[in-house]
């Protein structure tokens, strides 16, 4: 009977489990290959494009099918090709990119000392080609029904019939008035799902190329756009009551509602912030709260990070400091020296806040940090920073019974010695490029396990 596969095993080890190993016969999206499914993609394009400028044809007040209005099949053009980037982009991940996270994550699971093949199902249940087809059809259908809204929205009409969400508070029953007030919240509600759409487009090329494109990331794209686009729509028919009680009177209208709706379709939670604001009496009453520590106070964190950190619910230095690292290994696209280091910074921040700045001054960046302190060192810091002695001592006092922290930096531990064995492996060559006598590799690596064991009596 064949013996199962071990960590450190060769990829040719044909021992592997065939849902784990990488396959010898190309990846396939719903039973095609590369080639037929990129092709089944631009059928699909052309389909919508004749498909489209037959309805439009249908209406008689329209030039007949015959006559071919070219702004017209030039919008329909751009519609389908900006609606095709998400399957596009899924199709080619799936395909192409995903085999390389799986093989950095058995890298990193090799390189931890962690079993790949127990932890893999994490990753796998977030791949799985039934979510990204489901994820793909709702933002697709999303995106074409907002783009035609905005490129074709005045040709069908959909300013000319009182709308309850375009027409708000407006009352006339002039029919023209109506048409050419609906006529501007349509152009917000459209240059809104414009920057979210934009915003969207970068935020999927950015998760392609760091090889972390999940369905998840499409589900929050096509909620971004409807979200986006209402909350436009009630900021537009509160601008009235802005001009009111502005200085300049109504130079917010004009030419600068396009440009206003088009960046709250890149930060919707701003403009959601403020509608907030304005009937802050009524929907935030005052009540006490804890003192809130956001991943800001952790030093590495950039703004993309934070969010990819929020999608697996951790927006805070606490969510941080108490989730599980495997977990977050396996469905985020972090370094395992990112996540330790992000992970040791923020049990920091729980004890000291925003004195953090302080202790990291005088060296101390991480709880590890802090735990190496000797007594009088640690009354010396006391006395330089706002922490008081009783929560230093209180930190250390905590970090020395905390296991997790322990396994935190045995991982690192892990991570440096691999890092030091692979480097010292590597044979170096004399001027005349011949390769020089070097250690075997079990006595590069008993050097660093001896290393290690010293690092960690002297700690």
């Amino acid at each position: 009977m064949p013996e199962p596969l071990r960590d450190g095993a060769p990829e040719s080890d044909p021992t592997a489990r065939p849902e784990t190993e990488p396959t010898s016969h190309e990846p396939k999206v719903l039973g095609l290959g590369a080639k037929w499914a990129l092709a089944t993609l631009a059928v699909i394009a052309v389909a919508l494009v004749v498909i489209g400028y037959m309805f439009w044809g249908l209406d008689p007040a329209n030039r007949p099918p015959a006559s071919v209005n070219a702004p017209i099949l030039f919008r329909l053009c751009v519609i389908v090709v900006l609606t095709l980037f998400i399957p596009f982009t899924a199709v080619s991940y799936y395909l192409v990119r995903r085999d390389v996270r799986r093989r950095q994550l058995r890298e990193d699971c090799r390189a931890l000392g962690l079993d790949y093949e127990h932890y893999y199902h994490i990753y796998k249940r977030e791949t799985r080609e039934n979510h990204f087809l489901y994820a793909v059809c709702f933002t697709s259908v999303v995106t074409l029904l907002g783009l035609t809204a905005i490129l074709l929205g005045m040709e069908l009409g959909l300013n000319k019939e009182p709308n309850l969400l375009l027409l708000g508070t407006f009352e006339s029953r002039d029919r023209a008035a109506v048409e050419a007030y609906q006529a501007g919240p349509l152009l917000f509600f459209g240059m809104a799902f414009l920057g979210a759409y934009l915003w969207g487009l970068q935020h999927v090329l950015h998760r392609y190329h760091t090889s972390d494109l999940v369905p998840g990331v499409y589900y929050g794209l096509g909620m971004r756009m409807i979200f986006a686009a209402f909350i436009a729509l009630m900021v537009y028919h509160m601008l009235p009551d802005l001009e009111s009680n502005g200085s300049d009177g109504g130079t917010i209208a004009g030419s600068f509602l396009p440009a206003l709706a088009f960046m709250i379709g890149i930060f919707p939670q701003r403009a959601l912030q403020y509608m907030t604001d304005r009937v802050n009496a009524i929907v935030s009453p005052r009540e006490l709260k804890a003192q809130e520590i956001p991943l800001e106070l952790i030093q590495g964190i950039s703004i993309n990070d934070r969010m990819r950190l929020a999608e697996e619910g951790v927006e805070s230095c606490y969510d941080l400091a108490s989730a599980e690292f495997v977990q977050l290994l396996f469905t985020t696209p972090f370094q395992p020296l990112e996540l330790i280091d992000w992970q040791l910074q923020a049990r920091l921040v729980l004890y000291f806040g925003q004195s953090i700045e302080e202790l990291r001054a005088h060296g101390i960046r991480t709880i590890t940090e802090l735990k190496m302190l000797d007594d009088a060192t640690a009354q010396d810091l006391a006395e330089k920073t706002g922490a008081t002695k009783n929560a230093i001592s209180m930190a250390r006092r905590r970090a020395e019974e905390d296991g997790a922290i322990e396994f935190l930096e045995s991982l690192r531990r892990t991570l440096v010695v691999g890092d030091s064995i692979k480097k010292c492996a590597q044979p170096p060559r004399d001027d005349e490029d011949r390769p020089i006598a070097t250690p075997s590799q079990d006595e590069v690596a008993g050097k660093a396990r001896a290393a290690a064991a010293q690092h960690r009596a002297a700690e």
